[in-house]
Parts: structure tokens; sequence; C-alpha cells
């Protein structure tokens, strides 16, 4: 199901509400990018004159839709940000990468608080073995199947002596190139999300898997998803995996 743009930024509203007034204990201003003409300095006379946006932190979103979430602040305002965060005492030096970080970490939690009320598609799946059937692929983006060999394909099931693996695009051709990483973890997706850190990022372009894996997926645009392996049933060509999955269109954090 489509969401509309009317929906998005109400939506959007209440992520701004809830980072800002509620964890840091402030206010932030939501306007649409066509508002932002006095982001620029050089307009003479404008509000921007006495308070120039200094500091900037965008973080990408990629599916249906797809877009940006754009944080601007003034010098003194980043700076508020980062002693909320930092729990620092008005009097304490804090250094520009620390502003900077701070930053793109409140960028980061309006992009969840949005995620987690419109954007994350969440579901089911069925995956055959590549090429045996019409769903051999399937893209995180489009949120649907796609040919195992087809440009928008993320992922692709095969057997072989035995073993089942999920497997990155690439190493059927010039595709897509997707990353896995098995997790230690087993349970529900809530039980996976608040275990799950950025410290270690999906590498292998295969991974063996069972029934009741759970793998994180890095695609090639950099959005992530968990996957957990619900059943894998059938023999020979008919063999597939029941896949139950959450996307985070976020570009370069996996943000669940």
């Amino acid at each position: 199901m489509k969401v509309s743009v009317e929906v998005i930024l109400d939506q959007m509203k209440e992520a701004v509400e809830e980072v800002f007034s509620t964890m840091l204990d402030t206010v932030a201003e939501l306007v649409e990018r066509g508002d932002c003409t006095h982001s620029n300095p050089q307009n003479a006379g404008s509000e921007v004159e006495q308070t120039p946006v200094a500091i900037e932190a965008v973080v990408d979103f990629i599916g249906d839709p797809t877009g940006s979430v754009i944080l601007r602040a003034t010098a003194q305002g980043a700076l508020d940000i980062a002693r909320k965060l930092l729990m620092a005492e008005d009097d304490e030096a804090i250094d520009l990468e620390e502003v900077q970080d701070a930053l793109g970490e409140c960028a980061n939690m309006v992009t969840g608080a949005l995620k987690t009320r419109v954007l994350d598609p969440e579901g089911q799946f069925d995956l055959s073995i590549r090429y045996k059937s019409e769903q051999d692929g399937f893209s995180f983006a489009q949120n649907g199947y796609v040919r195992a060999d087809g440009e928008p394909n993320d992922l692709y099931f095969y057997a072989k002596d035995g073993q089942d693996y999920l497997a990155s695009p690439e190493r059927l051709g010039f595709l897509r190139t997707t990353r896995f990483r098995t997790l230690p973890y087993k349970g529900e997706l809530a039980d996976v999300t608040s275990r799950l850190t950025a410290e270690a990022l999906p590498s292998d372009d295969r991974v063996r898997v069972k029934k009741g894996d759970w793998v994180e997926v890095m695609t090639e645009d950099k959005t992530f998803a968990l996957i957990k392996v619900v059943d894998i049933v059938g023999d020979g060509d008919n063999r597939r995996l029941n896949l139950q999955y959450a996307f985070s269109p976020a570009v370069g954090a996996p943000l669940f």
C-alpha cells in the first residue's frame, strides 16, 4: 500500500515532536523542502542573517516512498542538542565532531520514529529455488517478488550437498551486491532488534541457513533487512524457504 505525502508529513511532525520535545526537552520546526530558502545565508534581510544554518545532517531512506530526513541547525542549536544528548554541563567543552555526531544521531532518531509509523515494510514470503518458479527473487525496496536474475533482486535461494543457502545476486552475474550475516539470536523480531548493534555489518556473499535462523541483510543501496527462516519445506526443485522479514529503508544504518 502506497503511503500518501500528507500521511508522511503528519507522521513526520509527530516524529519530530517525539524526538525533540520528549527526548531532548526542546523544539524543532518541520518545514518542507520548498520552504527552506531561509537556510541560505546569502538572502539579505532574511532570518538567516541573524541565525544562519551552520550544520546539517541527512538520513536517506529508499523504497516506496524514497526520500530524506534533513536536520538543519544553527551552531548554537547544534551545540545545545549535543549537550543534551551527551548530558554535558553548560561550560563543558564539546568538539565539532561530537556536535556533528549528535546532530546525525538526532536525524537517525527522527527517521527511526518515522519508519516505525509508516515506512517499515514487514511480512512473510516464500522463496523458491532459483529459476524454478516466478518467486525465486525478492526486492526489499519494491516490497515484492522479482526474478532471481533480475536487476532489482536482493537475494536468491539454492540448495547444495544437503545444505540451504541465501546468496547475493552478484553470484549469478553482473547483478546487485548483497551481504549477509547470521545473527546469534533466536526468538521474535522485537527480541532481535533490541539486541542488534551496528558494530559488525554483514560481509558474506552467501550464508547457510536452517529453520529458526535470523539473518541480517545489507543491500547494494546500503539499506538493511532482518530475515527469519520460519520454515524450509519441499525437496528438489520444489524446495522453498518461508521467510519473515522487516526492512529498514534508512541508508547506511540498520534502524529497526
